[in-house]
């Protein structure tokens, strides 16, 4: 091919890479919600919101966190208020292997109730675990249908 055509050819290609109609500013650089707490976020089955993933320390020795409690909140799908309808059954599965920790997270309103999100917050019992470098799936009931997501590093 001669240069021409191959500048023929890119000039196409960009032309109708703009030609995709509206765009989805969740999948934009910079165009996407934060999530309120700054936690890492994955989407619940069928569009029906979020889950944000963190941890809330509760006890430190030097600088290190020896105990932590795994928090979930459940959000609508624009993450700017909590899910409408919460699920059941929550629990985190932790590791990879033959025997990862499953750990239950209960309803657990946050220590300041006032907050807009403390009525969507799950919480494990406190323990040496962390999302920081975990992999496992978030599984429970919502809206009667069982959902598991894989999670990797809490994203």
């Amino acid at each position: 091919m001669s240069f021409r055509v191959h500048v023929l050819v890119g000039l196409t290609i960009v032309a109708l890479a703009g030609c995709g109609g509206d765009v989805d500013p969740s999948k934009v650089k910079g165009g996407v919600t934060p999530s309120p707490h700054n936690g890492a976020t994955v989407a619940l089955p069928n569009g029906e919101g979020f889950a944000e993933f963190l941890d809330e320390e509760t006890k430190q020795v030097r600088g290190k966190t020896v105990s932590a409690a795994l928090v979930v909140y459940f959000l609508n799908d624009d993450k700017t208020a909590p899910l409408a309808t919460l699920p059941t059954d929550v629990s985190v599965s932790i590791g990879v292997g033959d025997s990862p920790q499953v750990i239950a997270l209960s309803p657990a309103p946050g220590p300041k109730p006032s907050e807009p999100f403390s009525g969507c917050r799950f919480a494990s019992p406190v323990g040496k675990y962390s999302f920081n470098m975990a992999r496992g799936e978030l599984s429970g009931t919502l809206n009667g249908k069982p959902f598991t997501i894989k999670f990797n590093n809490g994203r």
